[in-house]
């Protein structure tokens, strides 16, 4: 998906209108409604809305897909990597673990995070 041709996120026939997230409807390029996508169409809106208050023209959205994780139960996740990489079980679980505690902020948030976690 991050070879896809650039879009934009701006609501049809409004200049200054941004749609993100899963509110975001793209035509003629469905992007999966992940938590990913609504970061960054989020985080593209907010740099056009500054274009535009400068003055200046606004840029097309392009999606990054950074792989896609879910836990499916104890030890049990899946992991889909960029490039079709995919793993699953255990390892998938440790990783899905490992990446949601380092984007908790604060080490006591992540201390307790992992804690609970293990106990499950």
């Amino acid at each position: 998906m991050s070879g896809c041709e650039p879009v934009s996120p701006q609501v049809a026939g409004q200049d200054r209108i941004f749609a993100t997230g899963d509110i975001a409807l793209i035509e003629y390029q469905p992007l999966p409604q992940v938590a990913q996508l609504a970061i960054q169409t989020g985080r593209h809106a907010g740099r056009q809305i500054a274009r535009l208050m400068a003055g200046q023209p606004t840029q097309p959205f392009r999606y990054h897909a950074k792989g896609i994780m879910a836990t499916i139960g104890r030890r049990s996740a899946v992991v889909e990597l960029p490039h079709g990489v995919q793993i699953h079980g255990t390892l998938a679980w440790l990783f899905w673990l490992g990446l949601h505690r380092f984007y908790l902020l604060g080490g006591r948030n992540r201390l307790s995070t992992l804690l609970n976690l293990s106990y499950r």
